[in-house]
């Protein structure tokens, strides 16, 4: 825009060339410990028999740690993208717009395994300002 000033003599110089640009932050090379882990679980009382959505929390965090899937995509999950048996479940439309296959480990399954669920939901829980299709 301000070059676009500058080449029609609006503006004698673009004010934004003297601003720096922030350098770019160091990576994430941590990662949460087993007790860090454990003090959440406890508190969200996940190994309890399930009676409130915040438990599902707990499940939906451990799930997360189990495959790395976004919060919005677990929370939108319905029963028939899973194949528990072939150890997957199938992402129809990710934040980039493609699909993609998710493996799942045992302890992913005993994840999904222990929720009810609410019609042909996985999770009861909504992701804040997501929409279930």
């Amino acid at each position: 825009m301000c070059r676009m000033c500058r080449k029609w003599r609006w503006m004698t110089h673009n004010p934004t060339e003297l601003v720096e640009k922030p350098k770019n932050g160091k990576p994430r090379k941590r990662r949460i410990c087993d007790s860090e882990i454990k003090a959440i679980c406890d508190e969200l009382k996940v190994d309890e028999p399930l009676r409130y959505k915040y438990q599902e929390v707990g499940l939906l965090f451990l799930l997360g740690i189990e495959t790395g899937m976004r919060c919005s995509e677990m929370t939108t999950l319905e029963k028939d993208q899973l194949f528990l048996d072939d150890y997957y479940l199938h992402l129809e439309m990710t934040k980039n717009g493609d699909e993609r296959d998710v493996p799942l480990s045992p302890k992913a399954i005993e994840i999904i395994n222990s929720v009810p669920g609410q019609g042909n939901r996985v999770f009861r829980v909504k992701s804040p300002g997501k929409e279930i299709r």
